[in-house]
């Protein structure tokens, strides 16, 4: 089995969801070459929500080049099943409903820090109670996995393995050469379970106590039952010396008229020998892998990559959109031949046109082409245009290589601006990890003023709320502000980010915006649009690597699509969608 790169979705991975895709495409062409039957994986996603990372990925025809849906999973156990059901259905909303799904990656956090010395004096060691949440979290993990349809689950990680400069241990093995609970707890697991299959979920025999149903072939059921901790419930930091010894006895039917008496422990216990039981919440069917065999028409050894001029655009909304500086941008479009033939081939385009495009070129076997100009959007609303773009050669088409395109600034001509009270300190609420902070209004500067210093090894950040109302918050597309940053090590960031919370209940969603620099530059982060749910609360921020940081925060404003109303600014109302057509 082949995984292709790692959570490419989060901030601090530069690649973009199409560059991404063109990446993935020659990967599974070449595992595929070199093994037909093996299983190959798209790169995994890790972010709790689905966002527009994701759908770009589906839309450059990630069903054609992954055998499975591949995603990391390190949130508390109370999360799983909502995060899961949201996963599936933006599967099936894309048309990928029966694909399997495969976490190749999970793990718990909530022991925090490791607090004993390894055998290597850089690496700190789990104590003993927090071995216990380890294999607590992954043994209870892999069970909650297949209730929400995982195909298939790989606890992280068995060698040992620290992250966070030494601080967090991970490994089911010791560095010592000794094995952890978890190894013992996980053998008991697949010892009982092993080759069986899970049903679904019982009634709960007793208020705290979880009990599951597996069947083998043969039709003999087995009852994997806990009681619930900390560890079941929380989804943040866990007292683990406070756990202790957990005993629940309760009456479990066998399914032949009797109760047999058990005690559930946090450690996981196996009923056995049971017949005829029926669940009160069925598991989740898992998906199928992929078949291997293109889409009829698609001939998917075709790849398309695409080169942007980085004066003429930039990319935005989290690596998923590319957005242009004018009305065009400097484009090549590279066609790659990963066949043993050559071929002819031009360009089809949606959404944009290409100078030069419609022209036939030659790729030699294994070899490339490149149709150079400049990208002009053609049609769409005015802010957003999915851009297809796809090679013909003869009867067949490549898969989709799907740019989204944002025209910003001719929305911004247009749009509904609304400027709340930004200057008022108490609008601002501190939420840092400084030592020391401050936030006021600066006269001179007709700016707010954040200023920060920290000491010691903690982690930088300062992400201070601005409270706005509702009805500012309504129908808003866009934050744009100023900012200029002094720094005791200028330019030189974690990430950059306003976080926002949504009406559906998404909390902290992390969107990036450019470095600060010590001039005033204008930002703009796009918050809504496009079916998201409402803004309800957001933060603007930063995470400096230097230790001490000011910076100014000037003329914030709040966009809204011209539907939302009037131009706040001069009065008028601008034209609809159809009247501004590009």
């Amino acid at each position: 089995d082949w995984e292709m790169w790692n959570e490419v979705d989060v901030d601090t991975c530069p690649i973009t969801a199409w560059d991404f895709m063109s990446a993935v495409k020659v990967a599974y062409l070449g595992c595929k070459r070199g093994n037909s039957a093996s299983t190959v994986l798209m790169g995994s996603i890790c972010k709790e929500h689905r966002s527009a990372f994701d759908e770009v990925l589906v839309a450059n025809d990630l069903a054609e080049y992954t055998d499975a849906f591949n995603y990391h999973l390190y949130l508390g156990l109370p999360k799983y099943e909502g995060v899961l059901r949201e996963l599936r259905s933006f599967l099936k909303r894309q048309g990928l409903g029966d694909r399997a799904i495969w976490v190749t990656e999970f793990g718990g956090k909530g022991e925090g820090r490791a607090v004993r010395k390894s055998a290597f004096s850089k690496f700190m060691a789990h104590s003993p109670a927090q071995e216990l949440y380890q294999a607590e979290f992954a043994v209870k993990g892999l069970v909650l996995l297949q209730m929400e349809g995982v195909a298939r689950a790989y606890p992280f990680v068995f060698p040992p393995f620290n992250e966070d400069s030494g601080r967090k241990d991970w490994g089911f093995v010791r560095r010592d050469g000794t094995l952890k609970p978890v190894v013992e707890w996980s053998r008991e697991m697949i010892g009982h379970l092993g080759g069986s299959k899970i049903v679904g979920e019982l009634e709960r025999p007793a208020g705290d106590v979880r009990a599951f149903l597996y069947e083998n072939d043969a039709g003999d059921q087995i009852c994997v039952y806990w009681a619930e901790t900390a560890v079941d419930t929380s989804n943040g930091n866990v007292d683990v010396d406070r756990i202790g010894q957990v005993e629940r006895p309760f009456l479990l039917p066998t399914g032949r008229g009797e109760r047999r008496t058990l005690v559930a422990r946090r450690r996981p216990g196996y009923a056995l020998g049971l017949k005829g039981l029926r669940v009160k919440r069925t598991a989740v069917p898992p998906g199928r892998l992929g078949t291997g065999v293109p889409t009829c028409g698609i001939d998917r050894n075709l790849v398309l990559q695409v080169l942007v001029k980085d004066e003429d655009a930039t990319v935005v909304e989290g690596k998923s959109a590319l957005e242009l500086k004018g009305d065009a941008c400097g484009l090549s479009v590279v066609v790659w031949n990963f066949d043993d033939q050559e071929k002819s081939v031009m360009l089809k385009m949606k959404g944009g046109r290409l100078e030069g495009s419609e022209r036939e070129q030659k790729v030699p076997p294994f070899g490339k082409v490149s149709f150079d100009g400049r990208l002009a959007v053609t049609e769409g609303s005015v802010l957003r245009i999915p851009v297809e773009i796809r090679a013909v050669c003869d009867e067949d088409v490549s898969s989709r290589l799907t740019l989204p395109i944002l025209c910003f600034e001719k929305w911004r001509r247009v749009c509904t601006e609304i400027e709340p009270d930004w200057a008022n300190p108490v609008r601002w609420c501190r939420n840092d990890s400084a030592d020391r902070s401050a936030m006021a209004f600066d006269a001179s500067a007709k700016a707010m003023r954040f200023e920060y210093h920290w000491t010691g090894n903690v982690a930088h950040w300062a992400y201070p709320y601005l409270e706005l109302t509702k009805d500012e918050l309504k129908d808003a597309e866009y934050l744009e502000f100023e900012i200029r940053a002094e720094s005791d090590r200028p330019g030189k960031y974690g990430a950059t980010l306003v976080m926002v919370d949504r009406a559906d209940g998404r909390l902290d969603e992390h969107i990036g915006y450019e470095l600060p620099t010590e001039s005033w530059e204008r930002r703009h982060v796009r918050i809504g649009g496009d079916g998201q749910a409402a803004v309800t609360r957001l933060r603007i921020g930063l995470n400096p690597l230097g230790s001490d940081h000011v910076h100014w925060i000037r003329n914030l404003k709040v966009l809204k699509s011209p539907a939302a109303g009037r131009r706040g600014k001069h009065g008028e109302r601008p034209g609809t969608y159809e009247e501004m057509k590009l």
